[in-house]
């Protein structure tokens, strides 16, 4: 039952609205009359004596009543209008069991009244309960709630209960009812079994809004009940945004589970006397998060959730049907289906200690990297541990030696042990003996224990190394969705079982799935230790699968990279991912990148980039020189590449190596490459290489111009900033560099701004770095000036130039090989 709120003069929130007929309903006395006391003296729902659901009731004696007028007209009392979850306990009844007035508001020295507890207990006894059972808190608690339940109800329904429903009379059988079930069958309520520790807070429930505690602070607090007891809650961010909303209020029922249990490690009883002063402070709380709580019907039944076919299915939890149902950092996911979009190659989290600190640090290295960084690691472990072993060695055995007896100590120091042993008797020389053979023992462990602890307590020796797969997956349900989202999983420490059990295409079962709060896309769940995941059984026809979104892998030609690629130039979203294979037209390396550049038969071309760190891996190394050694033609397939933005300049889509990118060869697939390549496509390889290295652009964009040519001259423009500061030191970078072009037809003039030197040195392989940051005087600059000037003037290189026409400044070189230039012009149509 939902209670009613004076305040707001409203009945529920909507998320308790009744789904039942609103038609107008008039008093049915015949109907009426059929709500009595059963045989068991305990008040029941009966339709021709047969007992109806709360649902069903409803539908008979309904619409239910959200109006305090409509309730008053309804011949409903306003102290019955009044009663809270706060005030109920405080509920007195006249001499004819109807509620009369509030302990405290009124002086009942003029009228006899009921209901303390006293008299609660009184007359329980006369109904069979035992004296000596009965706890004054056990009644108070329970008076209190019977109390909110029976005028919840009677202005639910006041058309059919008004004035007949919370009476003196009902409370008892209520209270008599309560004591046969929790004292005397001893089947105690869900939040008792909860606060005694008896069963898990996890399990699922269904609570209702007892108290919002602060709904204008920063921390919204709820006090939950199950009907019978009460708890404390703490709730997330998101649940408080819902209480903010009013989409949660008094009265709500809430299904939660995946709860926690805090301030009572060692279970207490919701009827200590000290249980008050808890839920008053939260020292005890029960915690809530968004993932597993769902807001319920009306008519749920309070307490333990009723499993149905799907709950007993799932373990007897709950199940979310939609990736777009989980919220970012909302805990848990009870329990979903999932769908093995992508399956990516395993990878490892090492954490490195930072020498010389405590700071650790965090990066995700592949299967390889893993392997030669655990070699490496343990070859630098072994060297440090030989390094201190013998030092560490003569420590212990100085240590030990104070141990041994004066015997061996005396025969150490003697001039002759030999002869000093022959004097002992049998005894003494057992007890040597023994000694011996003990300290060599001692020595080498308190050697090994005292190294390790040194190597344990460098922290230029400490790795941790955790190995997590990733899969690309969408939620599986039978009910329609109109998009599926997708969502990245991570398993961590996964086992060989899962990893080849959870193949592309399967549905698993996950419960307890963890999620991150970044609301970065896709989501990022994560399974971890407390994570119970299952290969579905039986699987869905392979037809359903791919109805929830899974397409089988299948390496497509480049024209549907090039496609994605322009579209990201137009509408940057986030980035696809790709599988890419095509013919290596060539493959240039640079300090930290390799690029490889690959077509087939739509003659599209794409460019994979794939950056090194400096210190590159053995096993990489090997990777990268296979990669460089291979001709001309070779069939070369990528997986999972990250697709970016097209390069108009290059006039080829961009694809990225990425950690979870990975090579993986298709036999017939390759076939086809070959048999094009052998049957002509070796010529279009060809062209494009000279079209690549000519820097020719068949579709520049409208804004720019391309210009080749050799440079004549090289002179600094000043800008006014310089000119403010004359007479101070310069530097090279701070001026507009001014070049004079012939192109052979024309001599043109163009600038190159400051955000384009570097690529301008690169180009011209000329070391500029030290030149460009050091300030230098205005001699030193001439000096400078004078050399670039007799450096490009003496040249006879040929570069591209793309200037912007808007600016007349050059935002792009390169340098191009005449000789390949004429060369595509007499093979290109």
């Amino acid at each position: 039952p939902v209670p009613f709120n004076v305040h707001k003069a409203s009945f529920a929130a909507e998320s308790t609205a009744s789904t039942v007929d609103k038609s107008p309903c008039t008093r049915n006395d015949q109907h009426v009359k059929q709500l009595s006391y059963g045989l068991e003296k305990e008040f029941r729902f009966s339709w021709h004596g047969r007992k109806i659901s709360l649902l069903d009731f409803a539908e008979k004696y309904g619409p239910l009543e959200k109006c305090e007028r409509s309730c008053i007209r309804a011949d409903v009392s306003e102290i019955v209008c009044s009663v809270t979850a706060d005030n109920s306990s405080r509920l007195r009844f006249d001499i004819r069991g109807s509620p009369t007035a509030f302990l405290g508001q009124r002086n009942f020295s003029d009228i006899q009244v009921k209901g303390n507890v006293n008299d609660l207990r009184t007359e329980l006894v006369k109904r069979g309960c035992a004296a000596s059972n009965l706890n004054d808190m056990w009644i108070a608690n329970h008076y209190r709630w019977i109390i909110w339940k029976l005028a919840s109800m009677e202005r639910r329904f006041p058309v059919a209960l008004a004035k007949k429903y919370l009476t003196y009379d009902h409370v008892l059988h209520q209270l008599r009812h309560r004591f046969h079930k929790e004292i005397q069958e001893a089947k105690r309520p869900v939040l008792r079994k909860v606060l005694n520790r008896d069963i898990a807070s996890s399990v699922p429930m269904i609570l209702c809004v007892s108290k919002i505690i602060g709904k204008e602070s920063k921390q919204i607090k709820l006090h939950l009940t199950d009907g019978w007891y009460e708890i404390p809650s703490l709730i997330d961010d998101h649940l408080q945004d819902i209480v903010r909303r009013r989409k949660i209020v008094v009265g709500s029922k809430i299904l939660i589970c995946n709860a926690l249990l805090e301030g009572a490690d060692e279970g207490v009883d919701p009827l200590d006397k000290f249980y008050q002063g808890s839920v008053r402070s939260f020292s005890v709380r029960l915690k809530l998060f968004s993932n597993s709580s769902r807001l319920c019907t009306w008519a749920a039944k309070l307490g333990y959730l009723k499993p149905n076919k799907a709950i007993i299915s799932r373990g007897g939890v709950f199940g979310t049907n939609a990736i777009a149902d989980i919220i970012p950092g909302g805990g848990y996911v009870p329990s979903i289906d999932l769908v093995v979009c992508k399956k990516y190659p395993t990878l490892y989290m090492e954490e490195t200690t930072v020498a010389g600190s405590s700071d650790t640090t965090k990066r995700s290295i592949s299967e390889i990297e893993n392997s030669a960084n655990l070699k490496a690691f343990e070859d630098k472990r072994n060297q440090m541990a030989d390094k201190v072993t013998e030092s560490v060695h003569m420590e212990c055995m100085k240590e030990i030696d104070e141990q041994a007896p004066d015997e061996w100590k005396t025969m150490q120091i003697a001039l002759s042990p030999t002869s000093y042993r022959s004097q002992l008797n049998h005894t003494e020389k057992a007890q040597l003996d023994n000694w011996q053979s003990k300290r060599s023992a001692l020595v080498q462990e308190n050697t090994q224990k005292a190294v390790a602890k040194i190597l344990q307590n460098d922290t230029n020796l400490s790795r941790k190394s955790t190995p997590f797969v990733k899969f690309l997956v969408r939620a599986c349900s039978s009910r329609p969705k109109p998009t599926n989202h997708e969502a990245v999983l991570t398993i961590w420490n996964p086992t060989e079982e899962q990893i080849n059990l959870f193949q592309e295409g399967c549905v698993i079962r996950c419960k307890n799935l963890g999620v991150k709060s970044s609301t970065a896309h896709p989501l990022q769940l994560s399974a971890n230790s407390n994570t119970s995941l299952d290969k579905l059984t039986p699987q869905p026809p392979p037809s359903f699968v791919e109805s929830q979104g899974y397409e089988p892998r299948k390496f497509e030609y480049l024209m549907y990279s090039e496609i994605e690629s322009k579209r990201l130039s137009f509408s940057p979203t986030n980035s696809a991912e790709n599988d890419c294979c095509g013919c290596l037209i060539k493959a240039i390396e640079t300090s930290t990148r390799l690029l490889l550049y690959l077509t087939d038969e739509s003659k599209c071309v794409i460019r994979i980039e794939r950056e090194f760190d400096d210190c590159i891996h053995t096993s990489l190394h090997h990777w990268k020189k296979s990669i460089l050694d291979l001709p001309v033609g070779s069939c070369l397939f990528f997986r999972d590449i990250q697709i970016l933005p097209f390069d108009p300049w290059e006039d080829c889509a961009v694809g990225y190596w990425v950690e979870t990118s990975s090579q993986h060869n298709v036999k017939q697939r390759a076939m086809q490459l070959h048999q094009w390549y052998s049957s002509g496509g070796f010529a279009d390889c060809n062209l494009a290489d000279l079209r690549l290295s000519c820097g020719i652009v068949r579709q520049p964009p409208s804004n720019t111009a391309i210009l080749v040519g050799s440079i004549r001259s090289f002179e600094l423009i000043e800008m006014a900033s310089n000119q403010e500061s004359e007479g101070n030191f310069l530097r090279l970078q701070d001026f507009i560099w001014g070049l004079t072009i012939d192109s052979g037809n024309g001599i043109y003039r163009a600038a190159i701004t400051p955000n384009c030197h570097a690529q301008f040195a690169n180009v011209f392989q000329i070391s500029m770095n030290d030149i460009l940051q050091r300030q230098v005087s205005q001699q030193e600059l001439a000096i400078i000036v004078e050399y670039f000037d007799g450096y490009f003037s003496s040249s006879t290189d040929t570069f591209r130039f793309v200037v912007d026409t808007e600016s007349e400044c050059i935002i792009q070189v390169i340098k191009v090989c005449m000789a390949n230039l004429c060369k595509y012009v007499a093979c290109s149509e």
